[in-house]
C-alpha cells in the first residue's frame, strides 16, 4: 500500500515508452483516479503508481 504524500501516476507502453504522467497527493488508504486514454491505440498497457518508497503496478487492455 502507499503511503499518504505525493504519487506519481504514470501509463506505459509495452516498449517502456510512459504515454501519460500525473502526480497527485493521497490522502487516504483507498486512491480513485480516473485516467483519460481515449488517445491510446488498442494495446496493452502498464499502469505504475509510486511515491518514492512504494511502486504498484497494474496491467491493462485498452479495446476499442
Amino acid at each position: 500500500a502507499l503511503n499518504n504524500g505525493e504519487a506519481k501516476i504514470e501509463v506505459i507502453d509495452r516498449l517502456g515508452r510512459i504515454l501519460l504522467e500525473r502526480n497527485n497527493t493521497l490522502t487516504d488508504k483507498e486512491y480513485w483516479e480516473e485516467l483519460d486514454i481515449t488517445g491510446l491505440s488498442e494495446d496493452l498497457y502498464i499502469i505504475r503508481v509510486s511515491n518514492g518508497e512504494t511502486v504498484l503496478t497494474e496491467k491493462i487492455f485498452k479495446q476499442d
